[in-house]
């Protein structure tokens, strides 16, 4: 299932996140014990200041909290991956019912009375009869319209998980040469200044992402809405309850007459 695959992909890249986390910590303590073991301190380069142990210190404190922003906004996506997976398993119980109402709706199609009885109990029961076959047709509909919202809301929440996925690939790798720079000391700015960067940029492309998030709730807001709408008011089913099927008025054999 692509789904399926997606959340899995995205879990893998949550856990990279994680790890990523002691990574850059461990990178920038070899960094810091160089630096005030030489006392050696680089000139502004790239980044505008000098590069000391203080100024790692801060910089790696600045890593970890958007590492941390992101590991959390990941978590938060994960335990939402079961919402999409409830509409699949949902519109199949609904596949389950629309067959089942279509099949009785079928039985229900080859039984008549034609040339077997007339008169006013049998034009009663005529009347009955397709008024239940019209039941079960609206019924099937309004299965169908179930089925085809859950599908859909289904599908966004895929496209809200490739959309993850696609922001996060990557990170591992990028992260890794950055932590790698960071521990040599002598590239340590650059890598600082990689790391920070990467991390940034996938923090603020979840502004995109809450796009597409807000997206996906107002699509299931609107389809809920469609759902609700669809069971107000029903063809064939009157004030949205089931026309009965049977009664005791046409006990009375003079109700009854055989075709002459």
């Amino acid at each position: 299932m692509q789904l399926e695959e997606q959340v899995n992909q995205l879990s893998d890249l949550s856990a990279d996140v994680d790890k990523s986390s002691g990574e850059v910590t461990d990178a920038f303590d070899i960094l810091i014990t160089g630096l005030k073991a030489t006392s050696w301190i680089a000139g502004p380069l790239n980044i505008g200041v000098a590069l000391t142990a203080e100024y790692a210190e801060t910089k790696r404190a600045e890593i970890l909290a958007g590492i941390d922003t992101l590991s959390g906004r990941l978590t938060e996506a994960l335990e939402d991956s079961v919402i999409p997976f409830k509409f699949i398993d949902d519109a199949a119980e609904w596949g389950k019912i629309k067959a089942s109402v279509i099949e009785a709706n079928n039985d229900a199609g080859k039984q008549t009375l034609n040339g077997y009885w007339e008169g006013f109990a049998f034009d009663r029961y005529d009347s009955a009869a397709s008024a239940q076959m019209a039941a079960a047709t609206s019924a099937a509909i309004l299965c169908e319209t179930v089925i085809t919202n859950l599908e859909d809301m289904a599908r966004a929440g895929l496209d809200f998980y490739t959309g993850v996925v696609k922001i996060v690939s990557g990170y591992a790798t990028s992260m890794a040469a950055a932590i790698a720079k960071i521990a040599t000391v002598i590239e340590a700015p650059w890598g600082i200044s990689d790391a920070i960067d990467l991390v940034a940029a996938i923090v603020d492309t979840f502004v995109d992402l809450a796009d597409v998030a807000m997206t996906f709730i107002r699509e299931q807001l609107i389809n809920a809405n469609t759902l609700s709408a669809s069971v107000l008011a029903q063809d064939g089913i009157p004030s949205n309850k089931w026309p009965k099927a049977t009664s005791d008025e046409y006990d009375d054999k003079e109700s009854w007459e055989a075709p002459a």
